[in-house]
């Protein structure tokens, strides 16, 4: 304890005229519980308060909060050279972990909690302040806290054409080739490839809850759980979905859509348009033709295509908290924090702390409590 209260007044020399309104303040901490904080520091103006006595108060160290606190005044590009090198070294370590993935038809992305972004083999994006990510077959797309959206990777099919220049984006997703970002005012974007129409008709003017694309469609969910739906109708994925309101989540596979009503029953519309029996299910996930929902007891149910075995080896028991779906396989975690995957290449189970999971073409991505991501390709760990 020691140790840390004089980190925190090193803190306090370097931050001792630095001094940031208090609902700044607020921003800055979003899990702290200020009410618990009785000993503020009050500066001269009633409602600044000194960043440095959050660390120091002894309330948010007995918490195991100084190391949060740190790496927020990090990020303000405060110098640290004066601190001591394990701490420096511990907020290093918290700042370089994956907080959430995505991954596309072959590549793979990760967001750190320092707010840079990775790709799981290989650094490939510069900059910081992003919040979030997704990923088409062949390009990645990335939010940055100002609103401002960035496209990287192919460019074949115009992936990255006509992306917004403008900030206020508050929501992305991907296609095959195509994006669509949502700005703070409801109105929808989509770019790149259109030739299955995916860039007309998009909504706008509405507030919307969630978007999600199929290879060449779209779909958005409206506050008011309403679904609306724009691109290639080749296979009905337009005008047959549901037309009631109360839907809460939204997924879509290549030609399919799926979607959760607030009663717990299950909606399918486009190719392969069976729906499951039941009305307690809470997440769904769409493979290329196949999709996975998870049910309040942690059960797993599939449907759709089989005809790569995307439907075999899905396990039957309980207790499972998330679930992923890729081109011929899912995936699944287990509250163990295990990870079991089943479809084309057979069911397997990993023992990895998982807390998150995407499924690619082939390969199953598997982010850990360390907030370090594993790889496997064809059922076998290859990073």
């Amino acid at each position: 304890m020691d140790k840390l209260i004089k980190d925190s007044k090193y803190i306090q020399s370097l931050l001792e005229n630095e001094e940031i309104k208090y609902n700044e303040v607020i921003k800055l901490f979003p899990s702290v519980d200020f009410n618990l904080l009785k000993n503020f520091y009050i500066s001269g103006v009633e409602d600044d308060i000194s960043l440095l006595k959050l660390a120091e108060d002894m309330n948010l160290l007995n918490c195991g909060k100084l190391t949060e606190v740190l790496i927020k005044i990090k990020l303000l590009n405060i110098n640290f050279s004066g601190l001591n090198t394990d701490l420096i070294r511990e907020i290093e370590v918290e700042l370089n972990k994956i907080t959430k993935i995505s991954s596309g038809y072959y590549h793979s992305i990760g967001l750190k909690k320092d707010g840079t972004i990775t790709c799981i083999d290989k650094d490939f994006l510069s900059g910081g302040g992003f919040i979030d990510i997704a990923s088409g077959e062949y390009h990645s797309v990335a939010l940055r806290e100002d609103g401002t959206v960035v496209t990287w990777g192919s460019n074949a099919k115009n992936q990255l054409k006509r992306s917004p220049i403008h900030a206020g984006y508050t929501a992305i997703a991907c296609g095959a080739n195509h994006s669509v970002g949502v700005n703070r005012n409801g109105f929808i974007m989509t770019w790149g490839d259109s030739s299955k129409y995916q860039n007309k008709d998009s909504p706008g003017g509405i507030k919307f809850l969630a978007i999600a694309c199929g290879k060449y469609h779209s779909v958005a969910l409206c506050y008011n759980g309403r679904i609306i739906t724009w691109g290639d109708k080749s296979c009905s994925q337009r005008n047959d979905e549901p037309s009631s309101e109360g839907f809460i989540a939204i997924a879509c596979g290549y030609h399919h859509s799926v979607a959760i009503h607030e009663n717990g029953y299950i909606v399918t519309w486009g190719k392969y348009n069976q729906s499951p029996v039941g009305n307690e299910f809470i997440a769904v996930a769409c493979g290329a033709y196949h999709s996975v929902a998870l049910n309040k007891n942690g059960q797993i149910v599939t449907w759709g295509i089989n005809n790569e075995r995307q439907l075999i080896g899905s396990p039957v028991e309980d207790g499972f908290i998330a679930i992923s779906a890729g081109y011929r396989h899912s995936a699944a975690i287990h509250k163990d924090g295990s990870v079991v995957t089943w479809g084309s290449f057979g069911q397997i189970k990993y023992l990895n702390n998982c807390i998150q999971i995407v499924c690619g073409f082939n390969f199953t991505l598997a982010l850990n409590t360390d907030g370090v991501c594993i790889k496997y390709e064809n059922g076998w760990q290859i990073k």
